[in-house]
């Protein structure tokens, strides 16, 4: 399955089923570029940090990829985290800061008026949020392959590709997760458990959170909701015990101090339009730098959890 990429410089770059899991170069400017493909065989690509000058290929080399495809995290000998303490920068570099303003200013000045449009209104926030997915799911799939890609938007295809595929993904990864909390909590709910039984809910829901990130993760990388399977996501995290319990813990705070740091500005600012942006952008900050965290694990990490591809 071919497809024709644009590259920044305006050049038209030719892909094909050849090129998945390479870095291609575009022959006008030598930026690079990651090419992918998803369970269902589409081709992908976004860019990656670009080269001070176009480089010159050696005789017998490949010039469109270099002399061998770079493995995520192979040649890299910069730990995890190192890229934890640069997650903080992310959100500023390439597109990412403009794709932040964007989101700004749909969120806070058109999406409260479009919503009040009969039947097309209901559907505003969740094609918001299916869209907002795409695009963290972008991040953490850009840098699970390489942890210097400067963040890009990801390509629209249709309706159901960009919003609700992705919003369907976000579902699955919800309910993976909390599968043990509503296994523990339903016989509660059905039958009469004796006190002790609170405990063990609250420990499904403590495991519940645990398991988000690594699901988050994997179905990010993988693109397919059959990621989230624990026969997949136990082991990953067993391998990397430490790292994962401290990538857990700090996309907990990054989600849940977006949360409360969106509503502390809010009300600081007096609510209305100016509280309402300056608080959902340090969510989305937080959330962007969460997303960070989790694609770098898999880069730092790929060579024992390498079956996110």
């Amino acid at each position: 399955m071919a497809m024709k990429l644009k590259c920044r410089c305006g050049h038209l770059l030719d892909l094909s089923d050849a090129d998945a899991g390479r870095t291609v170069r575009c022959t006008a400017c030598g930026r690079a570029y990651r090419v992918s493909r998803d369970a269902r065989g589409k081709l992908s690509a976004w860019a990656l940090k670009s080269p001070k000058k176009v480089p010159q290929p050696a005789a017998g080399t490949d010039t469109r990829g270099g002399p061998t495809p770079p493995t995520a995290g192979a040649a890299e000998s910069r730990s995890w985290w190192y890229y934890l303490g640069t997650s903080w920068a992310y959100p500023l570099r390439g597109s990412a800061k403009w794709t932040l303003l964007l989101w700004l200013f749909l969120s806070v000045f058109v999406a409260p008026f479009v919503m009040f449009i009969p039947l097309i209104g209901l559907l505003v926030p969740f094609v918001m949020l299916g869209l907002l997915t795409l695009y963290e799911f972008s991040l953490i799939r850009q840098s699970s392959y390489d942890a210097e890609a400067v963040p890009s938007l990801p390509q629209w295809d249709d309706f159901y590709e960009s919003a609700l595929r992705p919003l369907g993904q976000l579902v699955a990864v919800m309910i993976g997760s909390g599968l043990p909390f509503f296994v523990l909590a339903a016989p509660g709910l059905f039958l009469r458990m004796p006190p002790w039984w609170a405990q063990v809910t609250t420990a499904g829901l403590v495991l519940a959170c645990f398991l988000l990130p690594i699901n988050v993760l994997a179905v990010a990388t993988a693109d397919h909701v059959g990621a989230v399977n624990p026969k997949f996501t136990f082991p990953a995290i067993w391998k990397v015990p430490l790292a994962y319990v401290v990538c857990s813990a700090f996309c907990a705070l990054c989600w849940r101090g977006g949360s409360w740091t969106s509503e502390m500005l809010s009300t600081a600012l007096g609510g209305g339009f100016v509280g309402a942006f300056v608080g959902l952008g340090a969510w989305l900050y937080l959330v962007t730098v969460a997303a960070r965290a989790l694609g770098t694990l898999h880069y730092a990490h790929s060579d024992r959890i390498g079956w996110m591809k």
